[in-house]
């Protein structure tokens, strides 16, 4: 989950590469629907802020009016693709475990 929205560019983009990492790529998403998955995974309330920045990093394409929203196939940069296994991995662990750290 977010907690905030990073100040730096960088994590802000790796933030992105997690959230486009959520979506299934051969599913048509409604607005509420992608707004719903982006709100689901961050506690700072600003959804739209997310799904504008899945656009303008082209990981997501949407219709004219809005209404279909599609995840992109990408390749992910090298440090992204690291981040998405770190997450997996720690996901992977017994709940426990992740609460020791």
């Amino acid at each position: 989950r977010l907690t905030r929205w990073p100040v730096k560019r960088g994590a802000q983009r790796l933030a992105v590469w997690y959230l486009w990492s959520l979506f299934d790529a051969k599913k048509v998403y409604s607005e509420r629907e992608v707004t719903a998955l982006l709100a689901a995974r961050n506690d700072f309330d600003d959804p739209v802020i997310l799904r504008r920045e899945l656009i303008n990093e082209g990981l997501f394409a949407r219709t004219r009016d809005g209404r279909e929203y599609r995840k992109e196939a990408r390749r992910a940069p090298a440090e992204a693709v690291a981040l998405l296994r770190a997450i997996r991995a720690r996901l992977k662990r017994p709940r426990a475990a992740r609460n020791r750290k």
